[in-house]
């Protein structure tokens, strides 16, 4: 897992276009990898957000779009949760993240969850350019909204969820 985060760190690294508080981004991804130890990795579908749902005929949920499946910690699946956020739906993700967890969220998952948070609005920049500027310009707005989130990433537990706050690692 610290392969692939530093191989997304230095993609981004060599790209042209840099984001918003960049150097605290960077500082906190730098400052966590302790969160990742011990994680155990799984098959993941890797792009689980509300647009990859569908509702069967028979009016069973489904998911769509496998072509990001990879193994990663199993937790990580919850970096694209922010989607529901932008659809304006945050009661969506906070069922998500209670009732994977079954309303007892761990201490570790925020954290964890604020590290790949804070890696994925580095990469979404770089996966973007292959669409354009206007693609670009989306990720650099999704990632200042995911600075945002998280108190510039003083705090561990984002602003659309409810409950207590826990404070991060300074960078």
């Amino acid at each position: 897992m610290l392969t692939k985060i530093m191989k997304r760190v230095t993609d981004y690294l060599q790209c042209d276009h840099r984001i918003l508080n960049e150097r605290r981004l960077m500082s906190f991804i730098s400052n966590n990898p302790y969160y990742l130890k011990d994680k155990p990795q799984t098959l993941q579908q890797g792009d689980f957000h509300p647009g990859n749902l569908i509702m069967t005929s028979g009016k069973k949920l489904g998911i769509v779009d496998f072509n990001h499946t990879d193994y990663d910690d199993q937790w990580e699946g919850f970096v694209r949760v922010p989607a529901s956020i932008k659809i304006g739906n945050a009661p969506l993700a906070i069922g998500q993240i209670n009732g994977y967890f079954d309303g007892s969220v761990p201490e570790l998952f925020f954290p964890l969850l604020a590290l790949y948070q804070a890696i994925e609005a580095h990469f979404c920049i770089v996966e973007a350019i292959a669409f354009g500027q206007a693609e670009v310009s989306r990720s650099l707005v999704r990632s200042r909204s995911v600075y945002e989130n998280y108190n510039g990433f003083h705090t561990c537990i984002p602003i659309w969820y409810r409950g207590k706050q826990i404070y991060c690692n300074e960078a």
